[in-house]
């Protein structure tokens, strides 16, 4: 029996499991790009990626698991320091990074998030809110009808008006 046959099978012996098939285990902890799992057999390892590759590069899609949740794992090479992520039943955390747009939903804390390098959609809505906290129009003469906002408010409306069209298509 070769080397590669012997680990294949004291891996299959290990997690109760054939490594060269999807492997459903129990999310342990989440340690950034990796996480813990535990196999059915009890055994627990580490270092399971989250995606194909770990890199440092700016543009990514990481979708982030439920601890104590259900994920489908597979080895790439057949051992268990190669392992990855590739079906995942509760989601924690989803977030997208592309050309300097970031979309991201956090379930731990119920927020999402939508921003590029330039304005957030938050800001945008607080700017908003502070306009119609501050909104005023010019009054002509006592009892008369308003007319139209003040130039100060017209310049923060335009202004947020600016922001969104930067975000938002």
């Amino acid at each position: 029996m070769s080397k590669a046959s012997e680990i294949k099978a004291a891996i299959k012996a290990i997690v109760d499991a054939d490594p060269n098939y999807p492997m459903n285990v129990v999310v342990q902890s989440i340690e950034g790009e990796t996480c813990t799992v535990k196999f059915a057999s009890g055994f627990i390892t580490s270092d399971v990626r989250l995606n194909a590759t770990v890199t440092d590069g700016e543009d990514y899609l990481l979708l982030t698991p439920l601890e104590g949740s259900d994920v489908t794992i597979l080895s790439i090479d057949g051992t268990l320091s190669n392992l990855v992520v590739i079906k995942i039943d509760q989601l924690k955390k989803f977030e997208f990074f592309q050309s300097g747009l970031k979309v991201a939903f956090d379930s731990e804390d119920k927020k999402v998030q939508i921003k590029n390098e330039a304005v957030n959609l938050k800001d945008l809505f607080s700017g908003f809110a502070d306009i119609i906290k501050i909104l005023k129009v010019g009054v002509l003469a006592p009892n008369a009808p308003s007319s139209t906002v003040t130039p100060d408010v017209l310049t923060a409306v335009e202004q947020l008006e600016a922001k969104i069209n930067q975000l938002l298509k």
